[in-house]
């Protein structure tokens, strides 16, 4: 059998007969495709919305680890951390305990030089529900430093 792509092999009928390794190669595609769109459909949702562009894979200069944020406004001390997959069993990266440590010192780290941090899982993604509530702090943030309360 020729090697199909994702999309056939996804709308084969349950009883045709797809090689256990064709079925493989498509799932962890398929896994791979789901998990990697989740950045760009945020980043899509922030344009729609008309929100100002993020840096993507933000980082501070004056830490020791070399941690990345999926998106940073600098100008509103925002950072966006976007964890797909946390559906998975076994847990893996951000849910298994190293990765909840790992998750635990960067936040620390960003609240520490005063940053705001938030994080969003994929149905919130999907939903639109994290391009709101980030809408919603940008609003209000700009709200408070008209009022003087926030730099």
């Amino acid at each position: 059998m020729p090697r199909m792509t994702a999309a056939q092999i996804k709308g084969l009928p349950i009883d045709t007969r797809v090689s256990i390794v064709e079925r493989t190669a498509t799932a962890k595609t398929l896994i791979k495709e789901a998990t990697q769109s989740l950045e760009d459909q945020f980043a899509e949702h922030v344009e729609r919305y008309g929100l100002p562009e993020p840096i993507r894979q933000f980082k501070f200069d004056d830490t020791p680890v070399d941690w990345r944020w999926d998106f940073g406004w600098p100008q509103y001390k925002l950072l966006v951390e976007i964890n797909g997959g946390i559906y998975q069993n076994p847990p893996t990266g951000h849910r298994s305990v190293r990765g909840l440590v790992r998750d635990y010192a960067k936040l620390n780290a960003a609240t520490q030089r005063g940053w705001w941090s938030m994080t969003f899982e994929t149905k919130a993604v999907e939903s639109s529900e994290a391009v709101r509530t980030v809408e919603e702090f940008i609003l209000t943030y700009a709200k408070l430093v008209g009022r003087g309360c926030a730099k």
